[in-house]
């Protein structure tokens, strides 16, 4: 491995890392500089760099791993990397509960953050018990589009498979229940993720659902989960070849 690409921790274990503030100011900064320092700062690269920082820091206090994440998310970029680093450090993400969701999940204010933050961090906490079905259910109920996307996207780590999801029926279906009729678009997005990732689990208990909501359900999250239903994919492609009109 170059020396540019090297990571310069040889012990996450050693002295210098085992102030939680000092060293985690310091490792943050070393990340942070390895991203800008990128000539194609792309998702497979940066995440090539946090895998490197997560194998580094796989035996430290789970304490410094949360601060190197709170320092990351201080610089107001790429929070997803300091999710991840909370996510696959076992001990770390052992110690999530709701006042760290709560502190983690502040300034979440777009998509990609909201997924990032509900995949790696809320919905794998509530999928291990280690945060109350309330908690969720307050995020659903909010004037903020973004947790309310939360509350829906945290619900795909309980049933997808490639996530550790096991299935659960009870809990997905009710966060659906009550954001059933929510217009905004982001939010129906997420409702057709989450049913779409409950079909391998419970095929009729989805079908159950549309059936009671198909007149407060929005269309797009009715085709797309019907579609799922019945032919296995979302958007399903066009099966009749396009009529080219002649010109002239």
């Amino acid at each position: 491995m170059s020396r540019s690409n090297s990571f310069p921790i040889t012990n996450a274990r050693s002295s210098h890392l085992a102030s939680p503030a000092g060293g985690a100011v310091s490792l943050a900064d070393g990340i942070f500089r390895r991203i800008c320092a990128r000539e194609a700062p792309n998702t497979p690269n940066i995440r090539q760099i946090r895998k490197g920082y997560t194998e580094a820091l796989r035996q430290a206090d789970a304490e410094l791993v949360l601060n190197v994440a709170r320092a990351l998310l201080t610089r107001g970029e790429h929070r997803w990397v300091a999710y991840e680093l909370v996510h696959h450090h076992r001990a770390a993400m052992h110690r999530i509960g709701e006042p760290e969701l709560e502190e983690f999940g502040r300034g979440i204010d777009s998509w990609w953050t909201v997924d990032a933050f509900s995949l790696e961090l809320s919905g794998p906490a509530w999928r291990e018990r280690q945060v109350e079905d309330g908690l969720i259910e307050c995020w659903a109920r909010s004037p903020d589009r973004w947790w309310r996307r939360v509350a829906l996207v945290s619900t795909v780590a309980l049933n997808a498979r490639a996530r550790g999801g096991r299935g659960d029926v009870p809990r997905t279906l009710f966060v659906c229940r009550i954001l059933v009729k929510d217009a905004d678009n982001m939010v129906a997005k997420a409702l057709s993720w989450a049913l779409r990732e409950l079909i391998p689990y419970e095929r009729q208990a989805v079908q159950s659902f549309l059936d009671s909501n198909r007149e407060a359900i929005p269309r797009r999250v009715l085709r797309e989960v019907m579609n799922k239903l019945s032919l296995g994919l979302k958007n399903p492609r066009r099966t009749t070849p396009k009529v080219v009109r002649p010109r002239g």
